[in-house]
């Protein structure tokens, strides 16, 4: 088997620590696809993995309502707290003013995008 010896081959190389360039150390994560290999072979997880994509169509309609409900509270919380800490500093109930940005002048939360 063509897979079998190249997924093997690599793994050997990656244990002996011989440096593999780029495209070649992508090729270590295919041995996780080796355990799809067990579908073909054994009967109940073939059953299992047939029930599964049978229960995709009703979970999805789940997904786009749990989705659309998101969004309204999403839209609903930037509209409440539209105001809050402008202008990088909000002031808390014992009226100390704590700043929104960071020591490097960033806003909380772009700091790391």
């Amino acid at each position: 088997n063509v897979f079998d010896f190249i997924v093997v081959s690599v793994g050997l190389l990656f244990m002996m620590q011989i440096p593999l360039p780029g495209p070649f150390k992508m090729l270590r994560m295919l041995r996780a696809f080796r355990v799809f290999r067990l579908f073909k072979r054994v009967k109940s997880l073939r059953k299992i993995m047939a029930s599964l994509a049978r229960a995709v169509p009703g979970v999805m309609n789940a997904f786009a309502i749990l989705v659309l409900v998101m969004c309204i509270y999403a839209i609903l919380g930037v509209e409440f707290w539209m105001e809050y800490a402008k202008d990088g500093v909000w002031v808390n109930e014992d009226n100390i003013e704590v700043t929104y940005q960071t020591n490097r002048r960033q806003d909380y939360g772009y700091e790391y995008f």
